[in-house]
């Protein structure tokens, strides 16, 4: 037992340790979804787009962050520059994500673009799950089809 909780400790130090903080010029980009300066903040900061960013202590994906913001615009720029749509960061999906926060324009754009809507977490729960869970009804009726 001892031995689990020093491994589980370690692999969330190493986890914390390459997890990169948001800076302030990537939160004003999704705070005003300004695009450009959205691409000037992820070249200043070196930040690859699929990487799981430190926002509130917790890891986000660039597309957790643009929905969680309402960014759409950034969102929107991610699509389109490829970025990963089935990206898990704290065992959640950029689908799971727009479902939790009734994003419906975010879970359309996504599922456009191939996010996966039968993707399952490590509890098994899928976006759908969260949109009943926070009680979502257009994003249920969405999923659902």
């Amino acid at each position: 037992m001892k031995t689990l909780i020093i491994s589980s400790f370690l692999i969330l130090a190493v986890f914390l340790t390459k997890a990169q903080n948001i800076s302030s010029n990537l939160k004003q980009a999704f705070k005003t979804d300004d695009v450009s300066l959205f691409k000037r903040a992820l070249q200043e900061d070196k930040i690859v787009v699929d990487s799981c960013l430190l926002l509130e202590q917790k890891p986000y994906s660039l597309f957790a962050i643009s929905i969680r913001s309402k960014s759409i615009k950034i969102l929107q720029d991610l699509i389109s520059i490829k970025a990963d749509v089935n990206k898990i960061c704290d065992d959640k999906s950029p689908l799971m994500y727009a479902a939790k926060y009734g994003e419906l324009e975010a879970a359309k754009a996504l599922v456009k673009a191939g996010a996966n809507i039968g993707l399952k977490n490590r509890e098994g729960k899928t976006a759908l799950d969260y949109a009943r869970k926070y009680e979502k009804k257009e994003l249920i009726d969405y999923l659902s089809k």
